[in-house]
């Protein structure tokens, strides 16, 4: 398992961390930035697990910005972030006026990951961006409004899980968009990631500004705070 992101030891200091899990279940640690003088350094850091990694960066008072790709490619082990106030996971219509930005499938290992746009959501105060992670992914479904030129910001305009019916059946998700499209993902398990990607701005790009829109949006490479998480299903890597 690895998790990877960037390590923010404050407003300007900004370093890379890559860090993976061995056989044993210790946790190697690679933190590599521009020290006080400019110079890049790399230092290896060791822990028993993803948690104590967490809890030793906690007592530096630092934060760690995750990959959004890091999120959908493994479940954080150790992560501590409080739980969403208001979680779509639980709450129909909860993502009223969020934008979805991109649907992603790794079908090799079955995960769906949803990444939104959140400045415009109408039911969160905080963070600019979300994630939902459908894991074990059984089927995803979407259809596409006619083609167009130019591209369109797609609401979301109702939303919901349902649980199984039956012990040992999959989750059902589901979200309505405008000008579409309608999305469908069914899974063993579902997480949703309350983010804050850095340096976006207060509201969302101008779509119709060119390919240069894409700048003022967080995509999968962008490194992102945690600010809440809410998860139902069994735990899966």
């Amino acid at each position: 398992m690895k998790q990877s992101g960037t390590f923010l030891t404050g407003p300007y200091a900004a370093w890379r961390i890559d860090a993976e899990q061995d056989a044993d279940g210790n946790v190697i640690a690679v933190v590599a930035g521009a020290g006080e003088d400019g110079r890049t350094r790399s230092a290896d850091f060791w822990f028993a697990s993803f948690a104590d990694m967490h809890e030793a960066f906690a007592e530096q008072r630092a934060q760690i910005a995750w990959d959004i790709q890091s999120l959908l490619w493994h479940r954080p082990e150790g992560l501590d972030a409080p739980a969403v106030s208001w979680d779509p996971l639980v709450e129909d219509d909860a993502l009223l006026e969020a934008q979805i930005l991109c649907v992603q499938a790794d079908l090799v290992v079955g995960t769906v990951g949803i990444l939104l746009e959140f400045r415009t959501a109408l039911q969160y105060r905080t963070g600019n961006t979300a994630l939902i992670v459908v894991r074990r992914a059984e089927s995803l479904q979407y259809a596409m409004p006619a083609p167009s030129e130019r591209p369109y910001a797609r609401v979301v305009m109702g939303s919901g899980i349902q649980g199984p019916k039956q012990a040992g059946e999959p989750f059902s998700l589901h979200l309505s968009c405008s000008p579409g499209p309608d999305v469908h993902v069914t899974g063993r398990s579902v997480e949703f990631y309350l983010l804050e990607v850095p340096g976006l701005g207060g509201t969302p790009p101008d779509y119709a500004d060119g390919a240069r829109f894409r700048a003022g949006l967080p995509g999968w490479g962008s490194s992102a705070s945690v600010l809440a998480k809410s998860e139902i299903g069994p735990a899966a890597g």
